[in-house]
């Protein structure tokens, strides 16, 4: 939880599934403080679980969160390069990712506490709810970007 004087505009913090009657959100998302009021704050929704898209389109991208739903988080979101992957994985790593790497471009990467390695949260394949771990920094880029598919 955090406190309205410890919330600054920009912060990016993570956000708990509404408690209250609008359950609008199924899970949890990761937002950007754009406003700030009393006991809540406007946030712009910047990743959020594949099953709330259709939500977050209706809000246009936003929602009100009280402060006592959001907490603070130390990580860096990069995005995934399906090319940079390519070209500096190696064998064992093409293998462990072939399947799933079209579905994984442009797709948000988190990485925790400075770590090397981060995570594709929350994704669907092949009608299947995934998760991709031990994701490289190298194979990510600052920018969304995707290109064709291989």
């Amino acid at each position: 939880m955090v406190s309205e004087k410890s919330v600054n505009v920009l912060d990016k913090l993570r956000c708990k599934r509404p408690r209250d009657e609008d359950k609008r959100f199924k899970h949890e998302y990761i937002g950007l403080v754009e406003k700030k009021y009393e006991k809540s704050a406007l946030v712009i929704i910047a990743i959020n679980h594949p099953d709330d898209d259709k939500e977050v389109l209706i809000a246009d991208g936003r929602t009100i969160v009280p402060y006592s739903d959001m907490t603070r988080i130390n990580e860096t979101v990069l995005f995934f390069n399906r090319d940079y992957f390519l070209e500096t994985a190696d064998k064992r790593e093409l293998e462990m990712f072939k399947k799933h790497v079209n579905v994984m471009e442009g797709m948000a990467v988190v990485f925790s506490d400075g770590n090397e390695e981060g995570s594709i949260e929350n994704y669907r394949f092949a009608g299947v709810d995934c998760q991709m771990i031990s994701i490289k920094r190298e194979w990510c880029t600052l920018e969304k970007e995707t290109g064709q598919l291989i």
